[in-house]
């Protein structure tokens, strides 16, 4: 795996996209934060890869002790006897319990450790006990075969990656202790029809859903405030959206390739940026109207190529309209535009409008001559006074 340096801006906390082959010793694994050039797609990525992976060894064991075919790592500290379940080979049904003796002394089990379940495939089902408080990076990754997880409310933070690529997960009820839906949590759990997200919860990750084709409609509490990056990126089925008037932070690309989505969310005020939010929602049939508190609206609608309805007004705030309608093949009617702040507006019509009636810009700009420019095919008109 080659990455170029330049583009390298700090190691990371840990992590790994599946459970290491390697049981013993155990190693310490990293993750890479890369800075992918400006012209890119995904602009930040970060990448998961094994080659910085045995870096240095951290113990002799994989685990500190097993009980009842559980592994288990010893984290207590002078005031607590405390333990997280630990990596190892687990199939069918799992009980992980509240507390676990060993050796003559009692211990709470108070996290599931990094990749503890990661790649058990023939893991089926889990219940977690009540003492736990967190479940870890890539927990139970990659644990196709599970169908069924109890989180309890004694959970509070849901960690990166945690139940990433569970295809066999169907639905996920998420306790009101948890207050943060890790980066990646729950990615790509293709069949993943149905969650709960309690009001508890005052973030999304990013990626936290993406991927998950099988879920039909999401309702997003009124504690949550941000949703992250990409965070329904391509949950291709997903036909309804409720989106709180909580929220102001809407990330890049989150609702971007939901092609089952026909009719958009109604968008808070105090959303700052649209940008590439609905990108590829390519069935939806209306474009939503835009709060006056957004200024990016770059790529926003870009591809909604079945939407016959523009917003009526963009926002005095808005700044940059770069390819924001680019190939909205059917969308007329009238936008009125204060387009004297504008700065980037490439392409903002570009091949927008080709099958309806046409575009009319209004406004007294004389930006909006220029504007009506970035269409291709004449479908794009500045009202005559």
């Amino acid at each position: 795996f080659n990455l170029d340096p330049k583009y390298v801006s700090n190691i990371a906390k840990i992590a790994f996209p599946r459970k290491p082959e390697i049981k013993t010793p155990k190693l310490k694994f990293f993750l890479i934060e890369a800075t992918i050039p400006p012209n890119s797609a995904i602009k930040k990525l970060k990448l998961l890869f094994s080659a910085l992976a045995l870096l240095y060894f951290v113990s002799a064991s994989a685990y500190d002790f097993k009980v009842d075919g559980i592994c288990y790592n010893n984290t207590s500290t002078s005031l607590k006897l405390t333990v997280s379940v630990a990596s190892g080979e687990y199939s069918g049904s799992v009980t992980i319990p509240d507390s676990v003796t060993y050796n003559g002394n009692t211990y709470s089990v108070e996290s599931i450790g990094y990749f503890a379940f990661s790649g058990c495939s023939r893991l089926t089902s889990v219940v977690i006990g009540n003492s736990v408080t967190s479940i870890d990076l890539l927990a139970f990754s990659h644990c196709s075969g599970l169908t069924s997880i109890e989180i309890p409310n004694s959970v509070t933070s849901i960690g990166y990656g945690a139940f990433s690529h569970c295809s066999g997960l169907t639905s996920v009820t998420i306790p009101n202790s948890v207050t943060s839906i890790g980066d990646y949590a729950f990615c790509d759990c293709s069949g993943l029809t149905s969650v709960t997200i309690p009001n508890s919860v005052e973030s999304i990750g990013d990626w936290a859903f993406s991927g998950c084709s099988g879920l039909t409609s999401v309702t997003i509490p009124n504690s949550v405030t941000s949703i992250g990056g990409y965070a329904f990126d391509s949950c291709s089925g997903l036909t309804s959206v409720t989106i709180p008037n909580s929220v102001t932070n809407i990330g890049d690309h989150a609702f971007q390739n939901c092609s089952a989505l026909t009719a958009p969310p109604e968008l808070p005020e105090g959303v700052l940026s649209l940008l590439t939010a609905f990108q590829g929602c390519s069935n939806m049939q209306f474009l939503p109207d835009v709060p006056s508190t957004v200024t990016n609206m770059r790529y926003a609608f870009n591809g909604c190529t079945e939407a016959t309805k523009a917003p009526s007004v963009i926002p005095a705030n808005v700044t940059a309209l770069e390819s924001t309608f680019r190939n909205c093949v059917k969308i007329e009617g009238a936008i009125e535009i204060d387009a004297d702040h504008l700065g980037a507006y490439n392409n903002c019509f570009y091949n927008a409008g080709r099958d309806g009636a046409g575009l009319v810009l209004t406004g007294n700009s004389s930006v909006l001559a220029e504007l009506a420019a970035t269409g291709t095919n004449g479908k794009v008109t500045v009202a005559t006074a």
